[in-house]
């Protein structure tokens, strides 16, 4: 039988956490599936007192103590450097 991972749990809390954050100020949130998840959990679509803007970005969330260090919080990018640092929607991970 397939085991569920062990962090699953806290980091699908994480994106929950941070997508009813988003949706109750309104702004617009398509989450990616995991298929098409090459390390972005989500589009964001920032909304000014009810309206949309142009303004997007792509969000890499991440839960639990795993990521804390002795001075905040960090996340390896790794191999997602190149397409973070070049792409034309800008990434902002979450912890």
């Amino acid at each position: 039988m397939p085991k569920i991972p062990k962090g699953r749990r806290v980091g699908q809390a994480a994106v929950n956490a941070l997508r009813a954050l988003l949706e109750e100020h309104d702004h617009i949130v398509q989450e990616i599936s995991g298929q098409n998840d090459f390390s972005e959990d989500f589009y964001v679509t920032f909304a000014d007192d009810g309206e949309i803007t142009s303004d997007t970005i792509k969000v890499q969330v991440k839960g639990g103590g795993s990521w804390r260090r002795g001075n905040g919080y960090a996340v390896p990018v790794d191999h997602h450097s190149d397409t973070w640092a070049d792409g034309n929607i800008p990434v902002y991970c979450v912890v």
